[in-house]
């Protein structure tokens, strides 16, 4: 009778056993199985920056007290995307003119400066991408999101860098490798 007792629950654990693996199986090969990291990418990436990152970082904070028209709104709608993301140290960068967008800009920590998120404040939508969740943005729109933010932004950011007590020390030496020499130069 014991050997019985202990046979039923044998079966009980095998049969647990089985449907655990089973279930393991069928969420691993639906792509719901864990991985690392949110799934949360960047829109845009831009690398190859003149500037290191942690100078880019402190003069965009004098870029925007010249320019306030970038700063965030006191009631800033990013702020609920951001929350949770304070540990990536990103800046809110409030584009005023249409389409009026707000991007959360990481500096540091990728190698590369990020647009991590962003808000269409006309829709009131936010706009983000999630590989894992198939949430992509269309790459023309990540190519005007690239060019606003290196013209608007960063491209000020380099002039007011270049003419900082910083200017020397600032440059990125990985920059200085990369710089293919131009046409005709030999």
């Amino acid at each position: 009778m014991l050997i019985m007792k202990v046979l039923k629950y044998i079966g009980y654990l095998v049969l647990l056993i089985f449907v655990v693996i089973v279930i393991f199986i069928y969420q691993f090969l639906n792509g719901n199985f864990y991985q690392a990291g949110s799934g949360l990418g960047s829109l845009v990436d831009i690398d190859n920056e003149k500037y290191k990152s942690d100078y880019v970082k402190k003069y965009a904070e004098f870029f925007l007290k010249a320019n306030p028209q970038y700063l965030t709104p006191q009631d800033d709608p990013a702020k609920a995307m951001t929350s949770g993301y304070e540990f990536l140290e990103m800046t809110n960068i409030n584009f005023d003119k249409p389409p009026k967008e707000i991007y959360c800009v990481q500096w540091s920590g990728t190698g590369f400066i990020s647009v991590r998120f962003a808000y269409n404040c006309e829709t009131k939508e936010e706009i983000l991408e999630n590989i894992r969740e198939h949430v992509l943005i269309p790459d023309s729109m990540k190519e005007r999101m690239t060019k606003r933010l290196r013209i608007e932004v960063l491209d000020r950011i380099d002039s007011i860098i270049s003419k900082s007590k910083d200017s020397l020390i600032a440059i990125d030496s990985d920059y200085i490798k990369f710089q293919r020499p131009k046409k005709g130069s030999s």
